[in-house]
């Protein structure tokens, strides 16, 4: 006779298989079904991609709410790179689950393999609605900085990023920290509207 347990097991990974076929098709539709079905929301399915981290890279408000209702953890990361579901949200501007994802107590400040926050994802692609949702954290680290030693600030203004440049800069941003090359992020600066705005002088 089957446990139960061994059942459910079993059952268990055969959802999250399907789940995974959503994901590979970008069957959103599919995807929001199964997500009732799942018995272990925070079972690893490839990488130690959990159903959560699946749900934000396919951008569904409603799979990544129920997935947090039926207590998903937030903070789970990938092997490949590190990146927890905010990383993922941050780098592919799902600005709106970026709320979601901190209600449930998403670390804003962690870090992925190469000590890059979300913020410092955000800032490179210059998503303004990610750094907005994440700015509104009080215990965000704007000048954290990766294993190069940029911070948000040097890598925004090294591409061009002149609205993520004064937003960083409006809430603080540190603009005289130097990168591992010895380099500001005036030094960065990708053109001269860039570095005008960073040699503005802040009250």
């Amino acid at each position: 006779m089957t446990s139960r347990s061994s059942t459910s097991s079993s059952e268990n990974s055969s959802v999250y298989r399907r789940l995974q076929q959503c994901w590979s098709a970008g069957d959103i539709d599919g995807f929001e079904k199964l997500i009732l079905d799942v018995f272990d929301v925070n079972k690893a399915i490839d990488n130690n991609r959990t159903a959560l981290w699946y749900a934000v890279y396919l951008g569904s408000e409603a799979a990544v709410s129920q997935l947090l209702k039926q207590g998903a953890d937030a903070n789970i990361a990938d092997t490949c790179a590190g990146w927890t579901p905010l990383h993922l949200a941050a780098r592919t501007n799902r600005f709106k689950l970026i709320p979601l994802l901190l209600k449930a107590k998403a670390s804003v400040n962690c870090i992925d393999h190469y000590r890059q926050t979300p913020l410092i994802h955000a800032s490179v692609y210059g998503y303004l609605e990610c750094i907005k949702a994440l700015l509104s954290q009080s215990k965000i680290d704007i000048n954290a900085a990766d294993d190069k030693g940029n911070t948000a600030l040097i890598l925004a203004a090294g591409r061009r990023h002149s609205e993520v440049v004064h937003l960083l800069m409006e809430n603080k941003a540190n603009r005289l920290l130097k990168n591992h090359a010895g380099k500001t992020a005036i030094d960065c600066a990708a053109n001269q509207t860039i570095r005008s705005l960073l040699l503005e002088k802040k009250e």
